[in-house]
């Protein structure tokens, strides 16, 4: 059998190819923390499938100066061969890339926490291989995360942020702590937590359920919907939306339902709708159309509910019904269903 370095391998070399194991043992509370010295045996049988699927056991041995790790490749005088102990110091050992046969060894012996399946029941874990590549990988994303958090605490819209850091407060002190806040306080604050915890910040940032609160602070901020009392919420000056338990945060509860029922859903994007509506108000310059929709909505000629649009004729018959600012505007400009003799 071959004694190279298998592809298994090669991510747990260090950058000079050499291979770094540590105890398994816990370190102690005070310097040198693990043992001075602790021996790893060097020969151990250990069990697997062969090619057939057939569980087998075979013999592995380090002794240096020889062609493979299995004794049973082994000439009858080389199996004289005592097996050499690695010794740990302060339970670490580095093994020298060129000696393949003990990296071969400490990957497959049953000595190694990474074998529970081929280790028998005589062996027990000893040590562990450190895993440079993975630790590394886990070092650029966690910088990634850090990166992304900053970035959001940075430079995200002051109403994004002032919305993440209510949807993440836990009281409502601090939430009125953060109300109060100027906006270099309020990110200074946001760049700390994105420090310590970036993991926990951008997880977060791509959750559904606080994705849905950063939403309806949001619109509580725009006041495009208000807080009565202290278990309902409901549209500006007009209908209640939802209710929650006695005890039970409205909000918390609006997003979680958000997430499980489409009729909490859809009154969701009502509220996403209309937030985007009022914000589009907000702008100076308005086209005909939207001249045209304010005059009839102040004459009572269009109806909104919501963010719904519903217009009517002498009847009350409705003529139409448009969900949204920019659907009602694109009937307005195309005279759908003829409806600017009804509003005109």
């Amino acid at each position: 059998m071959k004694t190279t370095v298998s592809a298994t391998q090669a991510h747990l070399l260090n950058g000079d190819g050499s291979v770094t194991i540590k105890t398994t043992k816990k370190p102690g509370k005070s310097f040198p923390y693990y043992p001075p010295t602790e021996n790893i045996p060097g020969s151990c049988e250990i069990s697997f499938e062969d090619e057939k699927g057939d569980r087998v056991v075979r013999k592995i041995q380090y002794s240096p100066g020889m062609k493979s790790i299995f004794v049973d490749e082994w000439t009858d005088k080389e199996k004289e061969a005592r097996p050499k102990r690695i010794k740990l110091t302060n339970g670490f050992y580095i093994a020298p890339r060129r000696d393949t046969n003990l990296i071969k060894y400490l990957e497959l012996c049953g000595y190694n926490a990474g074998n529970d399946s081929s280790r028998m029941p005589d062996t027990s874990a000893l040590f562990e291989i450190i895993d440079y590549e993975q630790k590394a990988k886990e070092a650029n994303e966690e910088e990634d995360k850090k990166i992304q958090a900053l970035y959001f605490a940075n430079h995200a819209p002051l109403e994004d942020v002032r919305a993440f850091a209510l949807a993440t407060s836990k009281t409502r002190a601090e939430a009125e702590g953060i109300m109060k806040k100027t906006e270099q306080l309020l990110r200074y604050s946001l760049r700390d937590v994105a420090k310590r915890t970036p993991e926990m910040f951008v997880e977060a940032l791509q959750s559904s359920a606080l994705k849905n609160k950063i939403m309806i602070h949001k619109a509580l901020d725009a006041k495009t919907i208000e807080l009565r009392g202290e278990n309902s919420l409901a549209w500006a000056g007009g209908d209640v939306i939802i209710s929650s338990p006695q005890g039970m945060n409205v909000i918390d509860w609006f997003a979680d339902l958000s997430e499980k029922k489409e009729e909490f859903k859809d009154a969701l994007n009502d509220i996403k709708i209309t937030l985007i509506d009022n914000v589009e108000e907000k702008v100076e310059s308005k086209s005909w159309e939207e001249q045209l929709l304010e005059s009839a909505l102040a004459n009572e000629k269009i109806e909104r509910v919501a963010s719904f649009y519903t217009i009517t004729d002498k009847d009350d018959e409705v003529v139409l019904k448009e969900k949204g600012k920019v659907a009602i505007l694109k009937a307005i400009k195309t005279n759908k269903e003829n409806i600017l003799s009804y509003i005109v």
